[in-house]
């Protein structure tokens, strides 16, 4: 699970290059070990890994991700339980980083079903979690699956001195193709 923060149409760094890494936002301190050396990081009940990994632990069947999102969708309770952890735990990382940052667009990106299947519960749970501020928009990226390669090739591109390759994107994604979960545009295929 990887995040980051951008203002202004550029990602913001900071002292150490993890600005808006929510992903190790500690959740439950006596949870799983993460990749990072923490315990009970948000990518530890968040991620696609997360999902089929806790799946198997509580109902001793591995399936694909997906099919955890599915199952869950269609009340399966070993699944409601998993999927339900897991969008506590990332509303409460958006939350806090939404009211500390008081962002007003949250973007989900990613593998197939489980981006958008998580923009319903990820509002209704930013909205009874946050009052200091107004709650973001959470929308689905028009850039779907292929968000983390090409965030990742933007950040090339940003150390190698070759912004105007990154702006040329930046500037074709915010032109309007991040969609509200539920939209579609020419050409995207459908983001549901």
């Amino acid at each position: 699970m990887g995040s980051a923060l951008i203002s202004g149409g550029h990602r913001l760094l900071g002292a150490n290059g993890a600005v808006g890494e929510i992903g190790h936002i500690s959740v439950d301190p006596a949870g799983i070990r993460c990749g990072c050396g923490g315990r009970g990081c948000v990518e530890t009940l968040v991620s696609e890994r997360a999902l089929a990994q806790r799946y198997v632990i509580v109902a001793k069947e591995a399936v694909l991700p997906a099919e955890v999102v599915l199952r869950a969708q269609a009340g399966e309770p070993a699944a409601s339980r998993v999927w339900s952890e897991a969008m506590d735990a990332l509303a409460t990382a958006v939350a806090a980083a939404a009211i500390l940052i008081d962002c007003a667009l949250v973007i989900l990106a990613g593998p197939g079903t489980i981006p958008a299947a998580a923009v319903p519960p990820l509002r209704s749970l930013l909205a009874n979690r946050m009052n200091l501020v107004q709650t973001p928009r959470v929308a689905l990226s028009a850039l779907g699956d292929s968000a983390g390669v090409l965030g990742a090739a933007a950040a090339a591109f940003e150390r190698s001195g070759m912004t105007d390759v990154v702006r040329s994107w930046a500037a074709a994604t915010v032109s309007g193709q991040i969609l509200p979960a539920g939209d579609s545009a020419p050409g995207l295929g459908d983001l549901r």
